[in-house]
């Protein structure tokens, strides 16, 4: 597969702070076999990027809702080749800057500290209630 000339790819490896990262990326893979918490999904999300992950649990959790979110299947290549198939064609065509922040909105709504300590709080009071 030859990408088209306007795709960069940049291996990072793991990465102490992927933010950063992921602000000026276009595309954002996420290859995990486990992720506890998909931090940098929601950070991608809300940056207005289009994200390919694969299709463990804590990212199917965060991502399969998600327009610009491209599961794989990470034991398959050509599972991924589909995926990175169908970034690369979103990434060619002039996203609705209006869907764009609507869908950084509803992330952030959706993870923002107060729903987190709540949801935690209501979680706790089910569990010792």
């Amino acid at each position: 597969m030859t990408l088209p000339s306007n795709i960069k790819v940049e291996f990072l490896g793991r990465l102490a702070t992927p933010y950063e990262h992921s602000t000026y990326a276009p595309i954002v893979l996420i290859p995990s076999l486990e992720e506890g918490f998909g931090l940098v999904a929601i950070e991608a999300i809300y940056n207005g990027r289009i994200l390919l992950y694969s299709d463990i649990p804590a990212l199917k959790e965060i991502c399969e809702s998600d327009p610009l979110s491209i599961p794989f299947d990470v034991s398959s290549s050509s599972s991924f080749i589909t995926a990175l198939d169908q970034a690369i064609s979103l990434s060619n065509q002039t996203l609705d800057r209006k869907s764009i922040t609507e869908r950084s909105l509803k992330t952030q709504e959706k993870y923002n500290l107060k729903n987190f300590i709540d949801n935690y709080k209501s979680t706790i009071n089910s569990t010792f209630n």
